[in-house]
């Protein structure tokens, strides 16, 4: 009987692995051309792998995996694999309960632009995994480069930069979810209604939104806003040279934790609210070449292990360059891009 069950479960598993596809995208020699016909085509626990190219219009855009776990990948990582909105086109939505398993890995999703959101929208309950991507320029009004509502989903390894937003969250805006953010960059993001970076907000609903291991730099209005009821924890992060408002803004209602962060060089204040410590206020983090969007540190950085007293290395990046003579003077973000131009 036991062999029995256990030949069931051999022959089960294999079926399962043999039934996973792998449609390859590429614009020249097919067998899809587009990336939409790929995703169609696919079935549960499928990959979608595009190769290096930049991708627009309809069949390009707007991507949805209609409810399908499956994996969307680039071959060549986000640097040379590239959907283009165009200013006319979203990035990617997931609305149909997918899961984790529901993977988008390695693009750069540039110039989205859909009515108030841009680069990737998720709602309705899905939790998509978004790893290894760069969301650039793109412009809205609501969670400009990714927007969150009510769902639960992880970010990882990502970056967003010089996003533009006229409301809330340039970079990301979660309003009623539990979100998971880790390793990310945010730069140069910009958002009149507060939170460059990241804006989490919402009401009368139990949500969370969990910031570990992210750098932030040169984000305006408040690198990062938390409004409404529910939890926000930042740990292990970088907030560094934001370029109007302070490194955080906190409306007094939900419960606000900032530990093991270094914080320098915000053009209002460097001061922190709410529950928050062992903070690091006083010392550059030394990057290695920020103007020119090298964010590994210096040898001598406090963000690294070897210099602080928590163990690790807070921030995206890690150790990428020799000891620095001195750190920056503190400047504006503006200001420090300027002189590399």
């Amino acid at each position: 009987m036991r062999y029995c069950v256990v030949m069931f479960a051999l022959m089960l598993t294999i079926t399962t692995h043999a039934s996973a596809n792998v449609l390859i995208v590429d614009q020249t020699s097919g067998p899809y051309y587009d990336i939409k016909s790929a995703i169609a085509a696919a079935t549960y626990n499928d990959t979608v792998r595009v190769m290096p190219g930049t991708y627009t219009g309809a069949q390009n855009t707007e991507l949805n995996f209609n409810g399908v776990e499956m994996v969307l990948e680039s071959s060549g990582g986000p640097d040379v694999t590239i959907i283009d909105g165009e200013q006319t086109y979203m990035g990617l939505a997931f609305h149909n309960s997918e899961d984790p398993t529901a993977i988008v890995r390695g693009f750069t999703v540039r110039n989205a632009q859909f009515m108030s959101s841009g680069g990737l929208v998720v709602y309705n309950g899905a939790s998509p995994t978004i790893e290894n991507c760069v969301f650039d320029n793109c412009v809205g009004s609501a969670g400009t480069a990714a927007s969150f509502l009510q769902s639960e989903s992880t970010i990882r390894n990502c970056i967003f930069r010089n996003n533009s937003s006229s409301g809330a969250g340039a970079g990301i805006r979660t309003t009623q979810s539990f979100l998971t953010i880790e390793g990310c960059l945010f730069e140069g993001n910009s958002a009149t209604g507060g939170g460059g970076g990241i804006a989490t907000q919402g009401t009368g609903w139990a949500w969370s939104t969990t910031i570990t291991n992210c750098t932030f730099v040169g984000n305006s209005h408040y690198q990062i806003a938390a409004r409404g009821t529910g939890t926000v924890d930042i740990t292990g992060c970088v907030i560094a040279f934001g370029t109007s408002g302070g490194p955080v803004y906190w409306d007094g209602a939900n419960t606000l934790t900032t530990t093991e962060c270094v914080v320098y060089g915000n053009a209002a204040t460097d001061s922190l609210v709410n529950n928050y410590s062992d903070n690091r206020f006083d010392e550059d983090p030394r990057f290695c070449g920020m103007p020119t969007g090298d964010f590994t540190y210096c040898a001598n950085s406090p963000c690294l292990a070897t210099q602080n007293s928590w163990g690790y290395d807070v921030g995206a990046y890690g150790e990428g360059c020799g000891n620095c003579d001195a750190p920056l003077e503190e400047h504006t973000w503006g200001c420090i891009k300027a002189m590399f131009r």
